[in-house]
């Protein structure tokens, strides 16, 4: 009886100790895996220039569900609700000092992600401008999730936390454009 509550305890650490040391920013659902892209880690350091951001692909974290905030008196239509679907792909197309414009259909100019670096890393959110304040916010900071786009307001039903991901593969291919050294052997 002993023996049977050991071994459980130790499967239960097991499974405890290798979620514990996966990382909770990679998504793949039978893809090819993705991670957030991150300011420091992948952009600063990788020195990843405008040009290199924009033949970049990107996808979104997580399903979005936005609506068109309407005028009063004046109830929403089917044409005012826009759905991005988890990983949909994105490209940028335009790109600031710590945010980047990415968007996920052919037309328009997309949505601002913002990366606030504090202690550490920061990935990039998905932001609004907010009237009357200077710079980006972050939605999912934000009590009212009001994404304000081209002079349009959209009310996120959900999604506020959405960041932007990259494949591995294609951050993996950038990396192998950098200059990596050979190494020296050493004379006898």
């Amino acid at each position: 009886m002993m023996r049977s509550c050991t071994g459980s305890w130790l499967a239960l650490f097991a499974v405890l100790f290798v979620a514990a040391c996966s990382n909770p920013l990679t998504f793949s659902f039978g893809q090819r895996p993705k991670m957030s892209f991150l300011h420091t880690r992948h952009r600063e350091n990788l020195s990843i220039d405008t040009q290199e951001l924009k033949k970049l692909q990107f996808y979104i974290s997580t399903q979005v569900l936005a609506r068109v905030v309407s005028t009063p008196g004046r109830g929403a239509s089917p044409e005012d609700v826009i759905i991005v679907p988890q990983l949909t792909r994105g490209m940028a197309t335009e790109v600031g000092p710590s945010w980047l414009r990415v968007r996920f259909s052919e037309e328009g100019s997309g949505v601002v992600f913002v990366a606030v670096v504090t202690q550490g890393d920061s990935a990039y959110w998905l932001a609004t401008e907010i009237e009357g304040q200077q710079g980006l916010q972050k939605l999912k900071d934000l009590p009212k999730k009001i994404l304000l786009n081209q002079g349009t307001a959209y009310e996120l039903i959900y999604g506020d936390h959405a960041r932007l991901l990259i494949s591995e593969k294609d951050l993996s291919k950038l990396i192998e454009q950098r200059r990596h050294l050979k190494g020296v052997k050493a004379s006898d």
